[in-house]
């Protein structure tokens, strides 16, 4: 009985130390599944990913459309000189229901100031034949993008990727009550935040 009653009074402390180091699910989780329930997921409790939480929030919601809003592009080219160069290509306008993309060529100082170049070239669809011209042996420094996905039952997730890494994601009804932004901090890991209205 003295027996029981030692390993008794050994094991509970133990027990007890291994219960309170249960770890808690992180906040960027607890907001995710605050904003959206139906994203829960024991594989974001500890830590969201966002190239995996937009992969399931894609398998949740397909995307009806996807538009390019803009691509930002650092590269240098031995044929326009050693300086840094940047191919902007933006969303202008809708017209008759597609998207009208125009292209920016810049020249960056040492402080990444840009200095628009002239413009020879007339592009029909920029998105394709503006970076087959200019990245030509060209080797890329950073590559941005900002896209938005519409979704069905009014969702929109716009996104920035960053050399094809997803580095922000913003997940919100078109009335804006509800709103999951997530942002990739290079300290911290990622941020989730739940906006409602």
């Amino acid at each position: 009985m003295i027996r029981w009653l030692i390993a008794f009074l050994f094991f509970v402390p133990i027990l007890n130390a291994q219960s309170q180091r249960k770890k808690l699910p992180s906040i960027s989780y607890q907001n995710l599944i605050q904003c959206y329930p139906e994203l829960k997921d024991p594989k974001f409790e500890f830590g969201v990913e966002l190239p995996m939480l937009k992969k399931a929030i894609d398998q949740k919601y397909p995307s009806v459309k996807s538009t390019l809003r803009y691509r930002k592009i650092l590269f240098t080219d031995p044929k326009l000189g050693t300086e840094r160069h940047r191919l902007t290509i933006s969303l202008q306008k809708w017209v008759k229901g597609q998207a009208q993309y125009d292209y920016y060529l810049e020249k960056l100082d040492k402080d990444n100031i840009g200095e628009m170049l002239a413009r020879e070239e007339k592009f029909k669809n920029p998105l394709r034949e503006a970076p087959e011209k200019f990245l030509l042996n060209a080797t890329l420094v950073e590559d941005e993008s900002l896209l938005v996905d519409t979704k069905p039952n009014e969702l929109e997730l716009s996104y920035k990727t960053s050399n094809d890494s997803v580095v922000e994601l913003d997940l919100s009804q078109s009335n804006g009550k509800v709103q999951l932004k997530c942002d990739s901090k290079k300290t911290q890991g990622v941020l989730c935040l739940c906006l409602k209205r």
